[in-house]
């Protein structure tokens, strides 16, 4: 056996170059886009340098965008239409109180706060107790 003493030298790994920082994400006050946030950190980080990788996740990108952007223009008409739907309702509403308050001789609450005004007694209640 050999009694001389041999460095022993460690194999050296090959680095592989990493993105330290994060992408600069616009601000989400809504909290919505925390889970997409993730899983593209998770896809970026299975790419591999690997072109073709690279486009599948770019044309997934620009197919998900577009059927986002419609999906909220059907979710815009559909808000719109409902709330005008609601201010007819509401319209209809007021119309038939005002209608069923006459038919019953019932003030309208303009004319109930005007008759209290005139009489002195709208307005805060004053306690009498000691």
């Amino acid at each position: 056996m050999d009694t001389q003493d041999t460095p022993v030298t460690a194999e050296t790994e090959e680095v592989i170059p990493q993105v330290v920082t994060a992408p600069a994400w616009p601000r989400d006050v809504y909290g919505i886009t925390s889970d997409l946030r993730r899983a593209l950190a998770r896809v970026a980080g299975r790419l591999n340098g690997d072109d073709e990788k690279f486009d599948v996740l770019m044309r997934t990108l620009r197919e998900g965008a577009g059927w986002a952007r419609k999906r909220m223009e059907i979710q815009k008409a559909y808000k719109a239409s409902t709330l005008a739907r609601l201010m007819q309702q509401t319209e209809k509403d007021n119309a038939e109180m005002e209608r069923l308050g006459a038919e019953r001789n019932i003030p309208s609450t303009d004319e109930r706060a005007k008759s209290q005004r005139e009489a002195g007694i709208q307005g805060s209640v004053t306690s009498t107790a000691q």
